[in-house]
């Protein structure tokens, strides 16, 4: 999990891989210093898990990129939320832009951002739903599913500490990064392979097996 853009956390992934590189430079693709640094390609909030992915080689970050600004890699993300949601799967179309304190909210003069969900399982305290943002704003899933009703579990910024009561407390942020596909063309092109998967983290697995939720 990154840290935000300016910190310094000598801990972080994007550090742990450069100074992978420095003492293995036969991993790296590129012949300059600046062409062998990793580069960021998909980033994940605080407390978030899953997949992140950076790239070594400086022609494949190019065309990854592009890519991702095209909108023609699909993301999906596993969500807990409040509630029992309804309809059971949607598309969330709502812009979003920044209050005065920075935190991301629905602004009609924002950023388009748009997240479709379906729901996975669930009762009338909890809903895991399959979550796949069409574009990548700050937060967007955060904040489209708090604007209609659901917020995720344990979001200490746009969320509810817990679910209810009647269940166990989440142990954190319930959001997770499970899947990235590329384009068929894009992937044989790059000799990558077409999924990205991870399964979900053992802490957020086991509190939903705690809560009496059965997907895996």
């Amino acid at each position: 999990m990154p840290p935000p853009r300016h910190a310094s956390d000598s801990s972080s992934l994007l550090n742990w891989l450069e100074r992978l590189l420095a003492r293995n430079p036969e991993l790296s693709q590129g012949e300059s210093e600046r062409a062998s640094r990793p580069g960021v390609l998909h980033r994940l909030d605080k407390d978030t898990s899953g997949i992140i992915l950076f790239s070594l080689a400086p022609d494949l970050h190019t065309t990854m990129l592009d890519c991702f600004r095209r909108r023609q890699i699909d993301k999906t993300y596993l969500a807990l939320v409040a509630g029992e949601v309804s309809p059971h799967e949607g598309q969330i179309e709502v812009p979003l832009g920044r209050n005065s304190s920075g935190l991301v909210i629905p602004d009609e003069r924002g950023r388009s951002a748009c997240t479709s969900y379906r729901l996975l399982e669930g009762n009338q305290d909890w809903s895991l739903l399959e979550c796949k943002p069409k574009t990548g704003r700050m937060h967007q899933i955060r904040v489209h599913l708090r604007h209609i009703g659901y917020p995720i579990a344990g979001d200490p910024l746009y969320g509810l500490a817990n679910l209810s009561r009647s269940i166990s407390p989440s142990p954190r942020l319930w959001l997770h990064a499970a899947g990235i596909d590329l384009p068929s063309q894009v992937s044989s092109e790059l000799k990558l392979p077409s999924s990205f998967l991870c399964p979900l983290w053992e802490d957020l697995a086991d509190h939903l097996t705690d809560i009496g939720g059965r997907f895996r």
